[in-house]
C-alpha cells in the first residue's frame, strides 16, 4: 500500500488518504513486537501540556489493534478514533491508546458551547475512552498525529479544556493527556531497523511533501 501511495498509484477515487496512511502503518505495526513497532514510534511523542509526561510501558506481554471502532457510553457523544491499541505490561496493567490521525483534514468538530457535554472531536475521544477505561482500571492514553511540523497546541488545547469545563469531576483524575507525533517522525522512530515490515513504513519525509502537494 505504502509504495502505491508514495508513487501516486492510487486512483482520485481513494480520496481519504489519512486513512490510508493510518491502515498502511498501523496495519503493519500491528503484527512487530510492540517493543521494535509501536513502542518506538508512542516514544516520540510530544506531551501538549509541559506539565505531563509520558507513562507507557518501556515492555508489554501482549498487544492487540482495533480500527475505527465505535465508542459511545453512556451521557457521551459517539466517537470513531482511528485506533484503538490495547497494551497489557509486565505487570498486567491494561494501557488503552487511543490515536486519532490526520493529514490534510483538521478535527471533524469543535466545542459547542449550547451543549452540556464534550463536542470537540479529541474531547468526545477522550471522553468516551476515561468512561471505558476508569470501571476497570485502565491506563487511559490519546495520540494526535498529523503532518504538521510542529505541535499544533490550539487544537489539544481547546479540546483539554472543554473536557476540564464539562466533566470537571473526571478531568481532575483523568485531564486530557494527549500527546503528539507527526507523520514525519517515522523515519526516525524505525530508520535503524532491519525489520523488512518496519522498512515498508520509514516514509521518508520528502515523500509526505510529495504527497501533501498532489492533488487527488
Amino acid at each position: 500500500m505504502i509504495p502505491a501511495l508514495l508513487k501516486g498509484k492510487l486512483t482520485e477515487e481513494q480520496q481519504n488518504l489519512e486513512d490510508l496512511l493510518t491502515s498502511a502503518v498501523f496495519g503493519l505495526l500491528q503484527y512487530v513486537p510492540a517493543e521494535t513497532g509501536i513502542l518506538k514510534l508512542l516514544a516520540l511523542g510530544v506531551p501538549f501540556d509541559e506539565k505531563s509526561e509520558i507513562v507507557l510501558p518501556q515492555t508489554v506481554s501482549s498487544q492487540s489493534y482495533d480500527f475505527w471502532p465505535w465508542l459511545q457510553c453512556n451521557d457521551c457523544h459517539g466517537a470513531e478514533p482511528d485506533v484503538l491499541i490495547t497494551l497489557i505490561d509486565h505487570t498486567g496493567t491494561t494501557h488503552r491508546v487511543l490515536i486519532e490521525a490526520k493529514f490534510r483534514s483538521g478535527k471533524s468538530s469543535y466545542a459547542d458551547s449550547a451543549s452540556a457535554i464534550p463536542t470537540d472531536q479529541l474531547a468526545r475521544e477522550w471522553d468516551n475512552l476515561v468512561c471505558m477505561c476508569k470501571p476497570k482500571g485502565w491506563v487511559p492514553h490519546m495520540v494526535y498525529i498529523t503532518a504538521d511540523f510542529g505541535i499544533p497546541l490550539k487544537d489539544i488545547e481547546s479540546a483539554a479544556e472543554e473536557f476540564q469545563a464539562k466533566r470537571p469531576e473526571a478531568a481532575s483524575k483523568y485531564p486530557l493527556n494527549c500527546y503528539w507525533l507527526s507523520w514525519r517522525h517515522i523515519p526516525a522512530a524505525y530508520g535503524k531497523s532491519s525489520d523488512p515490515m518496519l522498512k515498508d513504513i520509514r516514509v521518508p519525509p520528502a515523500s509526505l511533501h510529495e504527497i501533501d502537494r498532489r492533488h487527488w
